[in-house]
């Protein structure tokens, strides 16, 4: 451990990976029980997979600088949490059929997708800013980080289903937006707007990202 901001990256981490698998579970489950072909099923998270590519070169690029990886690690996990309770409201709103339960699917895995794959990089590189003001190891700084993000993994298919049965995936995006809402404010209150001090190695990595 290294200290508090340590644990808010990890949490970010956790809520932002553990987001993309409940809501994969959840819609893989939900479009199962209505009657979707396989086809529609097997295709329905690609659109997401491809913008997590792009997005994670993206925030590889913009992490260059501490200052910047703090910010983004605060933005993405409110920006995510604004954009699902619209997705919420949205598949309230909506009457039942083919498109209704797809599209919301795809667009909340999109979503998650896309604000994981632009706090991942700064999430890093904040995690190596912190082991060097620790006088750890950057293996310890990385590890840490993969943990967080199979701690988010492991546990999201299951709070997927157990949303889904009980309250559906409008339920679900509201569950996810509040833990992203508090993982945003966690961030914005621990996290120094400026980053931390960064090192050479912290700048090879954004810039090699």
């Amino acid at each position: 451990c290294v200290g508090g901001p340590s644990w808010v990256i990890a949490a970010i981490l956790a809520v932002l990976f553990g987001s993309i698998s409940a809501l994969l579970c959840a819609g893989v489950l939900d479009m199962h029980r209505h009657g979707m072909s396989p086809a529609i099923v097997g295709l329905a998270p690609v659109p997401a997979g491809v913008l997590q590519a792009i997005t994670s070169h993206a925030g590889g690029s913009l992490s260059s600088s501490s200052r910047r990886s703090a910010q983004l690690l605060t933005a993405s996990p409110l920006a995510l949490a604004v954009c699902l309770v619209g997705v919420s409201l949205a598949t309230y709103s909506t009457l039942s059929g083919p498109t209704t339960i797809v599209l919301p699917i795809v667009v909340s895995l999109c979503l998650a997708t896309t604000a994981t794959g632009i706090a991942d990089a700064p999430s890093i590189t904040m995690m190596v800013d912190l082991a060097k003001m620790y006088k750890r190891g950057y293996g310890e700084a990385v590890t840490a980080t993969e943990l967080a993000v199979t701690a988010g993994q492991a546990v999201g298919p299951a709070l997927g289903v157990l949303m889904d049965e009980a309250v559906g995936l409008p339920g679900l995006c509201l569950a996810l937006a509040a833990g992203a809402v508090l993982t945003g404010i966690a961030s914005a209150l621990t996290l120094p707007p400026d980053g931390f001090a960064r090192n050479s190695v912290g700048e090879a990595i954004g810039d090699a990202a």
